[in-house]
């Protein structure tokens, strides 16, 4: 070990029990220090009023926390003792606090002075004219053109993303929600793209991917060994048993997609999982192709 001139040690409580037991406590004081610090210029940066939202500890226990050392302070049935303190004049925070609200108060509440107006100095239009805008302003919506047959690329980015905010068939609508509220989508195209889910994801074979009970890991990286990542679109692991699978919106059945999923399954077998299958699932051909 003194070859060794730097050993990378696991910041954590264990270390208390070892030879950087001296160390541990230091770096620990260190870090309540820090965190006070910061907490004192987070308290003393408010200029009229200072609201402030702590948990309630659930039990009593030593100040792990500043919230339960705020508690600590403010809580009557504590007695702080400070015998070097004795000589100084103490304020009694606990005689503020609020047991029943379990809150604390000091001080008059801030509210801010805005004028009022008066009525009669308010001048009023008697007319408004206006006219229908008619067909001169639409709403200009991002997702224009998903549907459209030269769009193939995005139509199929976009259902990819949404299946990738899918677990379970349940899910459906909350996934496009999103593209909705963001003017990705209008309300028809949702309506268009949920249909096509709901008849996709119902379908006997597709189903048991989207039953509720496995673990689903959605559009997650899976590091190489030779560094680069691969992402299938999603792995369901369920008893023991792991199934790849990946979406293609496109009308061509390739060779290249084979060897895509073939790579998929060859990284979660050398993860440690032995019963491992891939599918090539063509959604719109309707089509589900194995790969082993």
């Amino acid at each position: 070990m003194d070859d060794i001139p730097l050993v990378p040690v696991r910041y954590g409580s264990v270390l208390k029990k070892s030879l950087y037991a001296d160390a541990y406590f230091k770096e620990k004081m260190h870090a309540y220090i820090d965190n006070l610090n910061i907490a004192y210029v987070a308290f003393t940066r408010a200029e009229e009023e200072l609201i402030l939202f702590t948990p309630k500890p659930k039990k009593e226990g030593t100040f792990g926390t500043l919230s339960r050392l705020l508690y600590y302070c403010v809580n009557p049935e504590n007695e702080i003792n400070c015998p070097e303190e004795k000589e100084k004049p103490v304020i009694d925070l606990a005689t503020k606090y609020d047991q029943e609200k379990c809150c604390y108060e000091a001080g008059a509440t801030w509210r801010s002075v805005r004028p009022i107006c008066r009525k009669e100095e308010i001048d009023t239009m008697p007319e408004y004219r206006s006219s229908d805008p008619g067909k001169r302003l639409r709403l200009r919506l991002h997702g224009k053109g998903y549907f459209g047959d030269s769009n193939e690329r995005q139509y199929g980015n976009l259902m990819h993303e949404i299946l990738s905010n899918i677990c379970y068939a349940d899910d459906i609508h909350n996934a496009v929600l999103p593209y909705i509220l963001s003017g990705q989508l209008n309300r028809e195209e949702s309506m268009v793209i949920e249909t096509k889910l709901r008849t996709w994801l119902s379908q006997p074979e597709i189903a048991p991917w989207f039953a509720p009970g496995a673990r689903v890991i959605n559009e997650t990286e899976i590091l190489q060994e030779k560094g680069g990542f691969l992402r299938p679109d999603r792995v369901i692991i369920y008893d023991g048993e792991v199934s790849v699978i990946d979406y293609k919106f496109g009308n061509v059945e390739q060779k290249s997609h084979h060897r895509q999923i073939s790579r998929y399954v060859s990284l979660v077998k050398e993860m440690g999982f032995s019963q491992v299958k891939g599918y090539i699932w063509y959604v719109e051909l309707g089509i589900v192709q194995m790969v082993k």
